[in-house]
This record gives C-alpha cells, sequence and structure tokens, in this order.
C-alpha cells in the first residue's frame, strides 16, 4: 500500500469521526508547502467525488461567508 491510499483512508476515518479532515486548517499552521497543501487538498477532493459531491465541513465557515456563500478558494502566499 502506498503513502497515498493510507493517508486517504486516514483522512476517510477522520470525516467518519470527527465529520472534518482538517486539511484547511492544515494550510493555517504555516507547517506545510503548498505542494504538500495541494496534495492534501486533492485527496480530500477525491472524498468529497467519491461521497457523491459531499463537501468535507469547513470549520468556523472558512469555506463560506455568514450567509453560505462560497469564498474563493485560491491558496495565498
Amino acid at each position: 500500500m502506498g503513502y497515498r491510499v493510507l493517508l486517504k483512508r486516514y483522512m476517510q476515518q477522520l470525516r467518519k469521526v470527527a465529520e472534518n479532515d482538517f486539511v484547511e486548517d492544515m494550510v493555517e499552521s504555516g507547517e506545510l508547502s503548498k505542494r504538500e497543501y495541494g496534495e492534501l487538498r486533492t485527496i480530500s477532493a477525491e472524498l468529497n467525488r467519491e461521497a457523491g459531491g459531499v463537501q468535507n465541513p469547513a470549520p468556523d465557515n472558512k469555506m463560506t461567508d455568514s450567509s453560505g456563500t462560497p469564498r474563493s478558494t485560491t491558496m495565498e502566499n
């Protein structure tokens, strides 16, 4: 089993237990490179597609504004 498959399975379990894979939180920590963050977002997007388009819950509505309108998901830095 490759690291990517293992990581994807781990993220899937996080979603089941905590209802979040915490990818968006990780980028704010500054501990990951843009490339690492991009890889995690790709895996998260795959999980969304496999779940029938259900999006990963965004803690504190970071992906939406107060009206529920999606914010831009482009990376800064």
